[in-house]
């Protein structure tokens, strides 16, 4: 596959160009379809990359990098959250982390990964690396749990609805496909619904399969906490809840934390400097250009001391929809 045909349209791409200054070793630990790595190869001749993905499938996009820029390049087929597995002594080196949360189109219409409702196709949902599949989840947990992922997770107010008529349907057969699930929320769902009835619904099951929220927490704590001063970090969100624990996240490693006016602050010395106060967002004409970049968020953070600080679940104001993805995945 010709490099300049890559599958994956990097979101934000000259914001992010402009972030990066003097970079040795870039971490792109959302490979995709390859088009941020492509990008820094081509426009910083001395840096190198160190590329991971959970999805077996981008491998041949990743040996085209490697073909095209040697040494410069590198790929890990595995998940960001076990980074730490293959970074070794490249820590200090290290100067920038990049994070592109977005399941890329590529995914989205492989019907083999079975993640969308708009073909039928067998719901699996899988990003890579997984213990269980969206069937699994659909076929086998109880009525509360299923209840409480797509409240939590997909934050839709008729999951108990939803839930209730998904143990219905199974009682007479399995759920298989898309259409089958759509069935069942259409049925949950009021008559007249000004938006999308399905997208809540598939949006939670897919980040329980994927643990996604536990992958960017374990993952951000190793790198942030073992990072060397002056590594940036850059994390374009896609959906509300991986934004607030990135938002979260970068809130306390970087910000004197008050949980009450009448405690002492915690962390009173930063580790990290907040770079973007507010999260940057695409512009008009990218919009225009790539659609799917309208809900992205862009944060960034900059490690300014050594200051040894380490973060907890409880920390991250997300501790139950933390602890409900660990369990679901036992």
């Amino acid at each position: 596959m010709p490099l300049d045909n890559i599958l994956h349209y990097p979101v934000m791409l000259n914001e992010i160009q402009n972030i990066i200054k003097n970079p040795k070793i870039i971490i792109d630990a959302t490979f995709g379809g390859g088009g941020y790595s492509n990008a820094f190869l081509k426009k910083f001749s001395n840096c190198n990359i160190k590329a991971f993905d959970r999805d077996e499938e981008v491998k041949n996009i990743a040996q085209e990098l490697t073909n095209t820029y040697k040494s410069r390049f590198s790929f890990y087929h595995n998940k960001f959250s076990n980074i730490k597995d293959h970074i070794g002594n490249d820590l200090e080196n290290i100067t920038h982390v990049i994070y592109d949360l977005g399941l890329s189109n590529f995914q989205i219409q492989n019907r083999k990964k079975g993640f969308s409702y708009k073909i039928n196709v067998p719901l699996k949902m899988t990003m890579g690396i997984n213990n269980y599949n969206a069937l699994d989840i659909l076929n086998n947990q109880t009525e509360k749990n299923l209840s409480n992922i797509i409240s939590l997770f997909g934050e839709d107010k008729d999951a108990k609805r939803i839930a209730k008529n998904i143990i219905k349907y199974r009682n007479e057969k399995k759920i298989i496909n898309s259409e089958d699930l759509k069935y069942i929320i259409l049925k949950s769902k009021r008559k007249y619904q000004k938006k999308d009835p399905f997208a809540q619904t598939f949006q939670a099951i897919r980040i329980v399969v994927n643990k996604e929220l536990n992958e960017i927490y374990y993952s951000l704590k190793f790198l942030m906490e073992n990072s060397v001063v002056g590594t940036t970090f850059i994390i374009i969100t896609f959906h509300s809840l991986e934004d607030r624990l990135v938002k979260n996240i970068f809130n306390f490693y970087g910000k004197s934390l008050n949980y009450s006016r009448y405690l002492p602050s915690i962390n009173k010395i930063n580790t990290f400097k907040i770079i973007t106060k507010k999260p940057i967002k695409p512009s008009n004409k990218e919009i225009v250009i790539n659609p799917n970049s309208r809900s992205a968020k862009l944060r960034v953070i900059k490690k300014i001391n050594n200051e040894r600080v380490s973060i907890s679940i409880n920390n991250t104001g997300m501790e139950k929809y933390l602890t409900l993805e660990s369990q679901i995945n036992e």
